[in-house]
């Protein structure tokens, strides 16, 4: 070793230290970017129908119906988001005159739900990986930047982050064995939009597998005893009736569909069959099953066999494994699916990014989502030119299969010991 090298070599280390950003530093940066980012969509719109929709719920609430009445309403939601309708109506003045969202504080202020969300997310994965500072920033920079996140959220409006944040935390407080609290919260949060129940199957094989049938059973039961104390206060204004003739409506008069601009194998059979328009889901195509039959059927065997894995190997990895896989194979099997149905994935795999397969899966899928929420409701300047068909919306839908199949695969292959796999 000459003297120059001797010289250089031991400074080389602290150079290279002094160079580096400290990772508090990076992480406040995204969040930075990731908040500039909302704030500069947030007065604005996408599909301003939706948001008109939301506040035509909350101006009847604030004005003329009681709460209990309000599947009087077109309501698609569950219990626990009329509940956020009825607390805008109730909070906000706007509403009380406002039937649409053409002033810009109704606008926010239909979106403070889903940044609420987020910011629920964002809390739950930094109590999932606290211990481990570099991938927890990695998962909480990866969800706030990714732009399906702020672009369903800040911009359209959509209130996804609200169920997905409940179910993230049911599965926090699961992997914890925290067995009545998670009742609690995944009571809730399986009453918040019909996408929250296909995540039964994972809860309960987790549940059964980790806990036993009779513990488990016990949990379940206080699950669904708080999901039934969500429908009290609509029971006596005929509210159940009422959200099942609006689901039926949405169900099979609105959007009876193969895909309903999702991209996943239906969308590619609808492209091939009729281009870019739309196709029925209720045709007979094997005797009496119409491919809405065939979509349930899949579905409940996939779904299945994520119950089954979860219930052999019951490990919190496994857990957020299978609410990705469960998620993903209901998009991929289901007719009638929206877009933006996939989003859940990416947050239930960001504990995991840490495990190639699941990086590389979470790499497709921020892309394919990202594309197809944009593609599904595209601002002008944006749409000519990322279309919703042709060779991009093959293209993803492709990428959303592939990504799902590794998912699935991860979930049912065999892995480390369960004595491994205790935490992400």
């Amino acid at each position: 070793m000459t003297p120059m090298t001797a010289l250089v070599t031991p400074d080389q280390p602290a150079a290279r230290a002094k160079r580096s950003v400290p990772l508090p530093a990076i992480l406040a940066l995204g969040i930075l970017a990731a908040a500039v980012v909302r704030l500069a969509v947030l007065p604005g719109y996408v599909l301003l129908g939706d948001l008109d929709q939301y506040a035509r719920w909350a101006h009847h609430l604030a004005t003329d119906l009681p709460f209990g009445a309000a599947y009087r309403q077109d309501f698609s939601y569950m219990p626990v988001l009329v509940g956020v309708f009825g607390a805008l109506a109730g909070l906000v003045p706007a509403f009380a005159t406002a039937g649409d969202a053409g002033d810009v504080g109704v606008r926010i202020a239909l979106k403070v739900p889903a940044l609420l969300g987020e910011l629920a997310i964002v809390a739950g994965l930094f109590t999932v990986l606290r211990q481990r500072p570099p991938l927890a920033a990695a998962a909480i920079l990866a969800v706030v930047l990714v732009p399906a996140t702020w672009y369903l959220g800040a911009w359209w409006g959509q209130l996804d982050a609200v169920y997905v944040a409940l179910c993230l935390w049911a599965a926090i407080l699961a992997s914890r064995d925290r067995h009545w609290l998670f009742a609690v919260v995944l009571g809730l949060a399986m009453m918040t939009k019909p996408q929250a129940l296909f995540l039964t199957a994972p809860f309960a094989g987790y549940a059964i597998g980790r806990w036993g049938i009779r513990r488990a059973a016990l949990v379940g039961l206080v699950a669904v005893a708080v999901a039934l104390l969500t429908w009290l206060p609509f029971v006596a204004y005929g509210g159940v009736a009422d959200y099942l003739r609006n689901l039926d409506y949405y169900q099979n008069g609105e959007y009876p569909i193969l895909s309903v601009r999702a991209w996943n194998p239906w969308w590619l059979l609808q492209t091939a069959i009729a281009g870019g328009a739309f196709v029925v889901d209720s045709t007979p195509v094997l005797g009496p099953l119409t491919p809405r039959h065939l979509g349930i059927a899949m579905t409940a065997v996939a779904e299945g066999v994520v119950f089954v894995t979860l219930l052999r190997r019951a490990t919190p990895q496994r857990l957020y494994l299978g609410l990705a896989a469960a998620t993903l194979v209901a998009f991929c099997l289901m007719t009638s699916m929206h877009e933006r149905y996939a989003y859940a994935a990416l947050v239930f795999l960001a504990p995991l990014l840490a495990r190639r397969s699941v990086g590389i899966a979470w790499g497709l899928l921020a892309v394919a989502i990202s594309l197809n929420v944009v593609a599904g409701a595209p601002p002008d300047v944006i749409g000519p030119i990322i279309p919703m068909g042709g060779a991009i919306g093959t293209a993803g839908s492709i990428g959303m299969i592939a990504a799902s199949g590794v998912v699935l695969l991860a979930l049912v292959r065999r892995g480390p010991s369960a004595g491994g796999e205790d935490a992400p």
